[in-house]
């Protein structure tokens, strides 16, 4: 097993501590004033294929119907990016796809939003706000609201959730998980992605199958062990649908955050959102496949 330790000391510690202001609907962390801004990090950002987003961008990038309120991101703005493609990973719809990660968004890429650039593995400490509870860290959270469209019944979205947590630490306390709440009149859902069993997305969801690294090759996630395995994993593209009612607002709540201490990053692949005609009763999600 690895050895895990307290936080390493980030090669961007003046970087990180940079705050991103709430132009576009970004959310300071605590500590942040609406003064301080993402060119507070003066040559921290890099000629990369990555950069700090806005929720608005944020969204656009994954689709949807038109927020119905100024979407919200909560947590550190080099913690999300979006991308044309990111090494293997693709969009599901459009040109682009949402990335939020618990580290540098894009790390142990090309595409990196800052360079250098700790890779996921041993991960960056971004600290900022607690947004999942007692226990999580380095927790990132979107928040979007829109409406109904009058004939339409479901939302749905396709995510691929990585994290370098795995193998090690499958049934460990260092457990990184991706949640989904869904808000309306009609239906209130803590989390409508999980598994056959109730599980929420994580290491420890049976649907992370994913221990290839060719199938994540160029996304940071790709950790050769030396050994014929993979020193991480995911879940492959997924897709989650739920229940909406015609005509209401409904607010969707993407939070991810890593679980026992703030090392070690995971990362989701978030694209695809839409509403559809079709009618379920609960929400499912299953491989995209």
């Amino acid at each position: 097993m690895r050895p895990r330790s307290l936080f390493l000391a980030s090669l961007l510690a003046a970087a990180t501590s940079a705050c991103q202001n709430d132009t576009g609907g970004i959310v300071n962390a605590p500590g942040c004033s609406d003064a301080e801004s993402i060119s507070a990090a003066a040559g921290a950002v890099s000629a990369g294929g990555g950069t700090p987003v806005t929720a608005d961008e944020l969204i656009a990038a994954m689709g949807g119907p038109s927020p119905a309120t100024a979407p919200v991101f909560l947590g550190n703005g080099y913690a999300a990016a979006v991308f044309p493609g990111l090494g293997g990973l693709d969009a599901t719809q459009g040109s682009n796809f949402a990335w939020i990660s618990t580290g540098i968004a894009g790390a142990g890429t090309t595409s990196a939003v800052v360079d250098p650039a700790t890779a996921p593995e041993t991960g960056t400490n971004l600290g900022g706000v607690d947004c999942a509870g007692a226990g999580s860290y380095d927790c990132v959270q979107l928040t979007y609201s829109f409406v109904v469209p009058s004939d339409h019944h479901t939302v749905r979205f396709d995510f691929n959730f990585l994290s370098t947590e795995f193998p090690e630490f499958t049934g460990n306390i260092y457990n990184d998980r991706f949640t989904v709440s869904l808000a309306s009149t009609t239906f209130n859902f803590p989390n409508i992605s999980f598994d056959e069993e109730g599980d929420q997305i994580s290491i420890n969801n049976a649907l992370f199958t994913d221990d290839d690294c060719e199938d994540f090759e160029g996304t940071g996630f790709d950790i050769d062990t030396g050994f014929g395995s993979c020193d991480a994993g995911a879940t492959g593209l997924l897709g989650t649908i739920a229940p909406v009612a015609p005509g209401e607002t409904v607010t969707l709540t993407f939070t991810l955050a890593e679980e026992g201490d703030a090392i070690y990053d995971s990362a989701v692949l978030i694209d695809n959102v839409q509403t559809t005609e079709a009618t379920i009763d609960d929400p499912v999600t299953s491989d995209c496949d």
